[in-house]
């Protein structure tokens, strides 16, 4: 199934897509860097298509 399905079935005010690769779930995620986003000691990459959603969502944190 492709991930665009799954994200379409979660609840858009708790989750958040930051790569093709990964959609995590909002209030886990700790710290933003530029390309990268942490969740505990999980380090994650965000795509420069998904960056807005983090700029907008941590300027909102």
């Amino acid at each position: 199934m492709p991930l665009k399905t799954i994200q379409e079935q979660l609840p858009s005010n708790g989750f958040i897509r930051i790569h093709k690769s990964y959609i995590i779930l909002i209030p886990f995620f700790i710290a933003v860097r530029k390309a990268s986003v942490f969740i505990d000691t999980l380090e994650l990459p965000v795509s420069d298509n998904y960056r807005n959603n983090i700029t907008t969502l941590s300027g909102k944190l």
